[in-house]
């Protein structure tokens, strides 16, 4: 399918305006495709589904207030392995651009792994990189690893212009890890950047993580003994409304080869430290140079850190820790139970 507009079109259950569901691996190129206005009244994928999609190559791929209606919500583009031993390999290229006007609950891109020893691989073109864009949504990616592993890399990750109540660009979860690559930036505004409710997501950037004006309760959230490996050239967290990192029972790894900065404006009110780790958080954090500051708190803590029977491990050449305000003592960092 190319050079193509899909209109307007509704489907009465959860399948969507294109839809692919082969009991054997199928292939099928979609290039400089348009979905306008598409819906599926009981969920599922409103513009393009592709269950058990084979080898695919999908390019250029525009969808436009898809994701619902003023009441109802859904995903717009999803990807999933359904039957055991047989793998999904998907090339992208160009620019997958998603819009909408409406407040959804649902990411629009779903990468799904459910067939047993089933991997699922979203593959950016190294001659023409895939560009992930998402404006309007409090979500980007959803992504389950319950049959096999996923693998996804692109060139960018954009999520801009959220609603007031955002979520995460990344949502994952699974029994098997999640391989996530972007070879340039991750830019992510309002909304925070991931959420991990199992298994492992290991996100590697060769650029920036960028994150302005978080509303999320923390930008980075593992749960379910989750674990998180992150990684990135640099880390800037500009003006999070609450707490950067917090949760409980997961392990989380960051590697920064430059700055990770973290910064918010005293003059904001806040009753969230920037890291809140309890109940068996354990944290790792090397960088070149960290950067903490502008947190302020009227809970019982640190201004910056709080960890409650937890552990947070910090290795860089500079460390500053700056304007951070606690409500009883500790000004940047306390520590409680059998905390380390």
């Amino acid at each position: 399918m190319t050079d193509v507009v899909v209109r307007n079109m509704r489907v009465l259950t959860d399948g969507g305006a294109v839809t692919m569901n082969g009991d054997s691996p199928v292939n099928a190129n979609f290039t400089r495709v348009m979905f306008v206005n598409c819906s599926a009244s009981n969920g599922g994928a409103s513009a393009l589904s592709l269950v058990h999609p084979g080898a695919f190559h999908l390019e250029d791929l525009t969808f436009v207030n898809c994701s619902g209606t003023p009441l109802s919500s859904f995903a717009v583009l999803q990807l999933q392995t359904f039957f055991a031993l047989t793998n999904a390999n998907i090339s992208t290229s160009g620019g997958f651009n998603f819009y909408t006007t409406y407040t959804t609950n649902f990411a629009p891109a779903q990468f799904l792994s459910r067939g047993s020893n089933s991997t699922l691989s979203i593959l950016s073109d190294p001659n023409k990189p895939a560009q992930w864009n998402f404006d309007g949504y409090n979500l980007a990616l959803h992504v389950e690893s319950f049959g096999e592993a996923v693998r996804f890399n692109a060139a960018s990750l954009t999520l801009t212009n959220g609603p007031a109540i955002p979520q995460f660009a990344i949502y994952s979860g699974g029994a098997y890890p999640i391989y996530m690559s972007i070879a340039g930036d991750i830019t992510v505004n309002t909304a925070g950047l991931l959420t991990s409710v199992g298994g492992l997501l290991d996100l590697q950037v060769s650029g920036a993580i960028i994150s302005t004006n978080s509303r999320a309760n923390y930008l980075i959230t593992p749960t379910g003994r989750a674990t998180v490996r992150i990684s990135a050239r640099r880390f800037l967290i500009l003006q999070p409304f609450v707490s950067v990192l917090g949760t409980v029972a997961s392990n989380v790894t960051i590697n920064i080869q430059e700055d990770f900065f973290i910064a918010r404006s005293t003059a904001v009110a806040s009753n969230f430290w920037a890291f809140e780790l309890a109940s068996g958080f354990n944290v790792s954090i090397t960088a070149g140079y960290l950067y903490i500051s502008g947190f302020q708190t009227s809970n019982t803590g640190g201004g910056a850190v709080t960890l409650t029977s937890s552990s947070l491990a910090i290795s860089a050449n500079s460390i500053l820790f700056e304007d951070n305000i606690a409500f009883d003592y500790g000004g940047a960092i306390s520590v409680y139970g059998t905390s380390s």
